[in-house]
C-alpha cells in the first residue's frame, strides 16, 4: 500500500507534443483534454499560450470548454514568460516553472551560474505567488544534478512558497532503487511535496514512478500511451492500471483508458501491437498451451480484464489466433464457434494443424483468420485437391 494519495499531472499535450511526428490538431487536443478530465486526472499540462498561435488557440478553447481549473501552464522559469501568459489569459490557476539544474545544462545550454539560476527562479515564483497561482517548480535534469545543489534549489522553492517541486529524470537514467534513494533524501531535507517526471529511455519510467510513490512523492507526470521525446514518458494507462491492481487505488476511471489511447492514435500515433494494457494483442492468444488455459478460464493468462479498461472482446474470435505455435485447442474453438461436429481426437484436427504449420514453415507472415480456418476445414471435408496434371502438345 501507499502512504500518500497519488495525483496525476498528465503532460500529453505538452511533453507528448514534443515527440517528433505527433501533431494533434486543436480539436484533437481538446478531445484528449476532455478524456483526461473524465478519467479524473488532477492536472493537464499544456504550453504557455504565448509560445505559438496553436498554443494560444488551445488555451482559449480549454478555457471556453470549462477546463481551466484542470490546466497547468508550462513555462520557462522566467518572470517575463509568466507576465505574457497572464496578459493573455488572466484566469490562469496553476503554472509549472521549468529551469535546468545540472552542471551540463547550466554550463552549455543556458550559461548561467547555479546562484543566478536560483535567483531567477525565486523571482518568478514570487511573481506567480503574488498573483495567487499554484506553482510547480521543475528542476530539469534533476537526476543529473549534484545532490547538494538540487537540495538547495528545492529548499529555495519551498522557502518562497512553491506548492511542489518536479524532480525530472530527463534522460531516463534512474533505476527504481536509485529513485527510492533520490526521493527519500529530497523529502527528508527539502520537505516540499514532490512530483516525479520520468522518461523511458531504459524502459523504467513506470517502475521508477511507482518507486517514487512508494517513497512518498505525491505527484506523477504521465502521458497517454507513454508518448514523448525519444522513448517517451511514464505511460498514464500503465501507471493507473498498476495503481489499481497492485496498490488498490480506485479513484481513476480506468474504463476510459482505451478511449484515451484511441484518441492519441487518432491524432497520429502508431501504437505497437504489443503495447501494454491497450495494445491490439493484449487479449489475443496464439500459443496452444496458453489458449487451452484461456478457453477454460481467462484467469489462466489475463490479469487485466477487457471491460476494466474499456475494451470489448467478442468472445473466442477476438481471443483466438491461429499461428505457428497454435495447437488443437485453437482450431477446436473456432470450429465449435461455427458448429462443426469435431472433437479433439478427430484426425481432421491434426491434419488441419499440420497444414497450418506447413504454411509457416514456407514463410507465411500472418496468422490464420477464423474464416480461413473454416475454409481449411471445408477443404478437408470435401477432400478438395488441386491437380497438377500437365497438358502435353502433340
Amino acid at each position: 500500500m501507499l502512504n500518500i494519495d497519488p495525483k496525476m499531472c498528465d503532460t500529453t499535450l505538452r511533453d507528448g507534443r514534443q515527440m517528433p511526428h505527433w501533431y494533434p490538431t486543436v480539436e484533437e487536443s481538446v478531445e484528449i483534454a476532455h478524456i483526461l478530465d473524465t478519467i479524473s486526472v488532477e492536472q493537464i499540462e499544456i504550453f504557455s499560450p504565448h509560445y505559438n498561435p496553436k498554443d494560444k488557440t488551445l488555451a482559449e478553447r480549454l478555457y471556453d470548454e470549462g477546463l481551466i481549473d484542470r490546466i497547468i501552464f508550462w513555462h520557462r522559469a522566467l518572470k517575463g514568460d509568466l507576465e505574457k501568459t497572464l496578459d493573455m489569459i488572466p484566469e490562469v490557476k496553476a503554472v509549472a516553472l521549468s529551469m535546468p539544474t545540472s552542471k551540463v545544462h547550466l554550463k552549455i545550454k543556458i550559461r548561467r551560474t547555479p546562484k543566478e539560476v536560483i535567483e531567477t527562479v525565486i523571482e518568478t515564483i514570487d511573481y506567480a505567488k503574488d498573483h495567487g497561482l499554484y506553482v510547480s517548480v521543475n528542476a530539469e535534469e534533476s537526476t543529473g544534478t549534484e545532490l547538494y545543489y538540487l537540495l538547495q534549489f528545492a529548499k529555495a522553492a519551498k522557502d518562497h512558497k512553491a506548492d511542489r517541486i518536479r524532480i525530472c529524470d530527463t534522460l531516463g537514467r534512474l533505476t527504481p532503487t536509485q529513485t527510492h534513494e533520490t526521493i527519500k533524501v529530497i523529502r527528508k531535507v527539502a520537505q516540499i511535496p514532490i512530483e516525479f517526471h520520468a522518461h523511458n529511455d531504459m524502459g523504467l519510467a513506470v517502475a521508477n514512478t511507482l518507486a517514487a510513490f512508494e517513497e512518498g512523492a505525491e505527484w506523477a507526470s504521465t502521458t497517454i500511451a507513454g508518448i514523448g521525446e525519444r522513448a517517451g514518458n511514464a505511460s498514464l494507462e500503465q501507471l493507473l492500471i498498476a495503481l489499481y491492481k497492485q496498490y488498490g487505488i480506485h479513484k481513476y476511471k480506468i474504463q476510459q483508458l482505451k478511449r484515451a489511447c484511441d484518441l492519441v492514435v487518432k491524432a497520429g500515433y502508431d501504437m505497437a501491437i504489443n503495447h501494454p494494457v491497450v495494445g491490439s494483442n493484449m487479449f489475443k492468444h496464439e500459443s496452444g498451451i496458453h489458449f487451452d488455459g484461456i478457453s477454460k478460464s481467462v484467469e489462466c493468462y489475463e490479469l487485466i480484464r477487457p471491460d476494466e479498461i474499456g475494451v470489448q472482446v467478442n468472445g473466442i474470435l477476438d481471443r483466438d489466433v491461429v499461428g505457428e505455435t497454435s495447437g488443437r485447442a485453437n482450431i477446436l474453438a473456432i470450429l465449435a464457434y461455427y458448429d462443426k461436429p469435431v472433437d479433439k481426437n478427430d484426425s481432421i484436427v491434426q491434419e488441419m494443424l499440420s497444414e497450418v504449420q506447413r504454411h509457416f514453415l514456407e514463410g507465411r507472415k500472418k496468422a490464420f483468420s477464423a474464416e480461413e480456418v473454416l475454409q481449411l476445414y471445408n477443404n478437408f471435408i470435401k477432400k478438395e485437391t488441386k491437380p497438377y496434371a500437365k497438358k502435353l502438345s502433340v
